[in-house]
């Protein structure tokens, strides 16, 4: 992957405007740099539960459930107090996927593997780091399309792609440029 398109897809911000702008679906998403700001952004992604995410981050780090505007505004005021970042990411809750996504690992036009993860213990994110479970996955060709152009959006030669299953159909979660391929091997036995 080029320099330039890892820097792009680090940003959690300016991936999901590429994906959106290309036409792939993402989950609804609103960016504020302000307290003022926080009760309109979850009104826009659909009301509470929300995740909050801060814009760079990995394995999970920097991803918030707020249950309520009231724990919504409880959460920014710490995060913002801790941090000279002061952009936020308010997007919408998928209660649908109870936990789960598949993290689809894109190699040049192919899909090479992928795999469905599952949170555990009250957890809510799916990450491997986190202690999701992991098993493989036979994926559409829906899903495929989906992780292929989200690589090529980005500029990136190989990716790993995170998809969620939503009442509106598949969205895209996140693109990874430098995804951690061990769970994966593992959990598929593609080497």
């Amino acid at each position: 992957n080029s320099w330039n398109s890892v820097v792009q897809s680090k940003n959690k911000v300016r991936t999901q405007q590429v994906l959106h702008a290309k036409g792939i679906p993402t989950l609804k998403t609103a960016v504020i740099e302000s307290m003022e700001s926080l009760e309109i952004a979850i009104e826009m992604v659909g009301g509470a539960p929300v995740i909050l995410k801060e814009p760079y981050g990995t394995y999970g780090n920097g991803v918030i459930i707020a249950e309520s505007k009231r724990a919504a505004k409880s959460v920014l005021d710490s995060i913002w107090a801790k941090s000279k970042q002061k952009i936020l990411m308010v997007q919408e809750y998928v209660a649908e996927s109870n936990g789960e996504d598949i993290r689809v690992f894109v190699v040049g036009d192919r899909v090479a593997a992928s795999m469905k993860r599952s949170a555990q213990n009250w957890e809510f994110r799916s990450n491997v780091e986190l202690g999701a479970k992991t098993e493989p996955i036979e994926i559409p060709n829906e899903y495929k399309e989906i992780a292929i152009a989200s690589t090529k959006a980005l500029g990136l030669d190989y990716s790993g792609v995170d998809i969620i299953q939503t009442k509106r159909g598949p969205a895209v979660l996140e693109v990874n440029s430098n995804p951690g391929f061990k769970a994966l091997e593992e959990a598929t036995s593609i080497d």
